[in-house]
């Protein structure tokens, strides 16, 4: 990917580099391998599409006890998003027409979704703030304005995602105080350290509402409250990492901040809690030992990424790696289980994961559905260090038990039979009135049948559960991913495609009459003429008598006489050789208008009996080798 953007961004050259880019050094740690409880599946790629075509950037997601969703899109709505897939718009987040990039400041961004312990919809918007919301009425109240308060004396900046504890305090992340949220990518590539995390207090007055829990940090992104709200999970996206900030009252820890997940194979997006006490990780964009990121390909080289950042979002994002990854953490912070999509053919990126009576909830930034998947088609999470994977399951130890008594080898002088006595003890003298033990004689007769098929010829390997179906085999899923904008899109890229080859074989053809004009022109002044004349059908010619040592006229001191006839149809040519010591002759005779070859045996030296003269093999009629016309570039 790294490469690839670099290489894109020497084409655009004259793309205008921010001017306030400052890229700084970035030090990660050498990627993870996808070994493990990594190892890679295609469980995300099976995921159902909810409520398709009806949503667009479905974000974050909220659930009630009745299983309705709530979502904030791209176009500035808060929807929700019934179980049957009818989608109910709530509120439009907007001052002006929505739907772009460019306005997206005016009609807001919807991102963090969350519900209350009163059942009221809480939710960050990236430019706009902190809102509560009825979900009945749609009726919200601003709770947080960023374009008003100030906290430390610099703003608020990019909201991105929140956590509710019981009592409503409100914390929130601010991925950066100096790129917009339109701007994210530009984040990532600076690596600056601008975000925050900052909590609201419903019960304080003035400004002491809004105070800063943690700051330095590198697009901060995803909160999340423990079980008994002792401590809060932080994600530091452009880092890959998660911290652990103790905020209970009767925690002993109160105020401590350590790491919880270090070196996750990805950039993480938004974290939730399962109903098990374990952690849903999001991942936005993967980086592993197989795939680096940008900044662990040149962290330490700034100014490649400042030259990267030129490039415009739409053409970095469209050459960023497909694919879709979410892992779980326990409560010690390991992975215990992950969810892949290898191609990107569902889910290229994810952004939050909410897990609900038995199903998880699949959110993104920017597909036109929400993704469903069942819990009970996933195995169960590993144990952290037990080697096994999710895909290959604790092997089972069905060994046949070892015999008492083994059969001795025959192979060996030694005699195993098993002792009846154990403990024998060598004084001991036998008894002579005990009876012998009568002798058993034990016959076995095996016999073994043995069917094998012939081989196949040919084996055919079966296909990796990780390949996608090939398009005839989708039922027209394809089309089923893409919708009105983006197909009008792909037609005007066709179109725009076909015009200009179109516009390219015309220059060419002009440049090709003019280049003949010009030819016959300076023939014209240098008085030559423009070659033979073609004969015309009918007319016969000979000429080419002469004299030669070797080749295809003569053999060695004999002289030859070509003669060459020609027909409408076809031209005959007939070479008739005759020799000066012994008299042998030799005669060839080809079709075509194509020059003859050197012989390959006989018509030469006074060889005896007569030599095939092969042709030179046309590559179709009026066809000139190297031509465009031949196949031949």
């Amino acid at each position: 990917m790294a490469q690839t953007m670099l290489n894109m961004a020497a084409m655009f050259q004259n793309v205008r580099i921010p001017e306030n880019a400052r890229p700084i050094t970035v030090d990660l740690p050498t990627p993870p391998a996808l070994t493990g409880a990594l190892t890679p599946n295609n469980w995300l790629a099976k995921a159902q599409r909810l409520a398709f075509n009806r949503v667009r950037g479905p974000e974050s997601l909220a659930i009630d006890r009745n299983g309705n969703l709530y979502t904030g899109l791209s176009n500035g709505w808060v929807v929700e998003v019934r179980p049957n897939g009818r989608v109910r718009g709530l509120q439009r987040m907007s001052l002006s027409s929505c739907g772009r990039t460019r306005v997206e400041g005016a009609c807001g961004r919807p991102l963090g979704m969350r519900l209350d312990s009163q059942g009221l919809l809480v939710f960050a918007d990236a430019y706009n703030g902190i809102f509560k919301m009825d979900k009945r009425s749609g009726r919200f109240l601003r709770l947080v304005d960023p374009r008003r308060q100030r906290v430390g004396g610099r703003p608020l900046g990019f909201l991105n995602d929140l956590a509710v504890t019981q009592d409503g305090t409100i914390f929130f992340t601010s991925s950066s105080t100096k790129w917009k949220r339109s701007q994210f990518l530009n984040i990532v590539l600076e690596g600056e350290k601008s975000g925050r995390v900052l909590v609201y207090n419903p019960r304080a007055r003035g400004p002491n509402k809004v105070q800063q829990v943690m700051a330095g940090l590198s697009f901060p992104n995803g909160l999340q409250l423990s079980r008994d709200q002792d401590y809060l999970l932080i994600a530091e996206g452009a880092r890959a990492k998660i911290y652990r900030k103790w905020i209970g009252r009767n925690s002993p820890n109160r105020g401590r901040t350590e790491v919880f997940a270090d070196n996750l194979p990805g950039f993480v997006d938004n974290i939730r809690l399962s109903p098990r006490g374990t952690y849903w990780v999001a991942l936005s964009s993967v980086r592993h030992s197989a795939q680096p990121s940008v900044l662990d390909s040149y962290g330490t080289r700034p100014d490649i990424r400042r030259q990267i950042m030129g490039l415009p979002k739409d053409v970095a994002m469209s050459r960023a790696p497909k694919y879709g990854l979410v892992v779980e953490l326990n409560e010690d912070g390991k992975i215990i289980r992950s969810l892949h999509d290898p191609f990107g053919s569902v889910f290229p990126s994810v952004s939050e994961v909410q897990e609900f009576q038995g199903k998880l909830y699949l959110g993104s930034y920017d597909r036109n559905f929400i993704g469903v998947l069942s819990l009970n088609s996933l195995p169960p999470p590993v144990k952290p260090g037990t080697g096994h994977t999710p895909t290959q399951p604790p092997p089972t130890h069905n060994h046949r038990p070892i015999p008492t008594n083994p059969r001795p080898n025959p192979n060996n002088n030694h005699n195993h039979r098993p002792n009846p006595n154990p403990n024998p003890n060598p004084n001991q003298t036998p008894n002579p009135n005990r009876t012998p033990a009568p002798s058993r004689t034990r016959t076995r007769t095996r016999t073994r049948t043995r069917t094998r098929s012939p081989s196949p010829a040919l084996r055919i390997p079966s296909r990796t559960s990780l390949r996608p179906a090939p398009c005839w085999e989708t039922r027209g899923r394809l089309w089923d991913k893409l919708n009105g904008e983006e197909l009008r899109d792909m037609v005007l890229v066709l179109l725009k495609q076909v015009i200009e080859t179109k516009k390219e074989a015309s220059k060419t053809l002009q440049r090709a009459v003019r280049l003949k004009s010009d030819t016959s022109k300076l023939k014209t002044m240098l008085g030559l003429s423009d070659g033979p004349a073609v004969p015309s059908p009918g007319s016969s010619r000979t000429d080419n008598t002469g004299t030669g040592n070797s080749g295809a006229t003569a053999g060695s001191g004999g002289t030859g006489t070509q003669s060459e006839s020609t027909t409408p149809s076809t031209t005959t040519t007939t070479v008739t050789e005759t020799t000066s010591d012994s008299g042998s002759t030799g005669t060839a005779a080809s079709a075509g208008t194509t020059p003859q070859s050197t012989p390959a045996s006989g018509g030469g030296g006074g060889g005896g009996g007569a030599g095939v003269f092969p042709t030179t093999p046309t590559f179709g009629s009026g066809c000139v080798s190297g031509s465009l016309s031949c196949g031949v570039y």
